[in-house]
Order: C-alpha cells, then sequence, then structure tokens
C-alpha cells in the first residue's frame, strides 16, 4: 500500500494552504498515526464545515485544533475546532483520509499521544469554535444526516467505519 505516499501529500496540500495566507495559529506537536490507526471506508467523509476560530484565550499554553469529522458507525459528525491545553509532551495526530494503491479509502481520527506513542485522552477544550449551520451534502450530492456537532460535552465515540 501506497498509504505513507497518500499522507505525505494530504500534508502537504495543507501545509499550501497555510503559506496561501492563513494566519498563524499556535499549534500542538504533531506525530503521524499508525497504519493500524486506519479503518476502511467506503465514501470519504463530507467536505469541511466553516468555521470562525475565536479569540486566543489567555491562558498559558493554548493551542489550536482545527475541527474534523468523526464516526458513529455510518453517520458522520463534527468534532469543532477548540483552543486546548495539551498535556506535557503529548504529541497530536490530526484527523487523515488516504487511499490505498487499490482505491480502498481509509481514515483515522484525531488523537492524542504521550512520549512513548500511547494513546491518550484528549484534554478538556478551553474554548470552541461555532461551526456553520449548513446543509452537508455527501459525495454524491445528497443531504447527509450529520446529527448535532461533537462538543465539550458531547460523548464522542469514534473510527466506526463507514
Amino acid at each position: 500500500m501506497m498509504l505513507g505516499i497518500a499522507f505525505g501529500l494530504s500534508v502537504a496540500g495543507e501545509l499550501g494552504l497555510v503559506a496561501c495566507g492563513t494566519p498563524s495559529l499556535p499549534r500542538p506537536a504533531l506525530a503521524p498515526h499508525k497504519s493500524s490507526d486506519l479503518v476502511p471506508m467506503a465514501t470519504p467523509p463530507p467536505p469541511a464545515k466553516v468555521e470562525v476560530v475565536p479569540a486566543r484565550p489567555d491562558v498559558a499554553g493554548v493551542v489550536w485544533i482545527d475541527g474534523e469529522w468523526s464516526f458513529e458507525g455510518r453517520r458522520a459528525r463534527w468534532r469543532r475546532g477548540r483552543w486546548l491545553v495539551p498535556p506535557t509532551g503529548a504529541r497530536f495526530a490530526p484527523w487523515v483520509e488516504v487511499r490505498a494503491d487499490d482505491g480502498q479509502l481509509y481514515f483515522a481520527p484525531g488523537k492524542w499521544l504521550d512520549a512513548s506513542g500511547a494513546d491518550l485522552e484528549a484534554p478538556r477544550s478551553v474554548l470552541e469554535a461555532e461551526s456553520s449551520k449548513t446543509t452537508v451534502l455527501n459525495d454524491v450530492g445528497e443531504e447527509e444526516d450529520v446529527g448535532r456537532d461533537i462538543t465539550q460535552d458531547t460523548k464522542r465515540r469514534d473510527a466506526g467505519p463507514r
């Protein structure tokens, strides 16, 4: 499988967006996903929701995490972007979507890792973004039932295959 190349291209594309004028936000230290984090999917996640990044809270060590899709069974749910303080020494593996050479699509949700690479519980948000309330369309242009956004107070059950 060419997952590493696809992941590298995805990251390069995201970095290109940053270079095109997106304001600089403090970000956490990053880590890659393991291949075992990837879950096969039948269809890609919907396009990202539009969010307005709230003003940076006056909290030492706060970083910004972009919003992302997560999945509960076949249902996509939006996890709002948020300001938070990462655990000491922790790194963040942002969500990733990749295709294998055979065309199979894989997804891994964002997650926190300790210095040894073990999973950590996500830190609590200091402040969350508000996301757009627009209709979300799936890959064939039909309205997709994505339910309510996942917020600080929503129990999160991630990464079920679609």
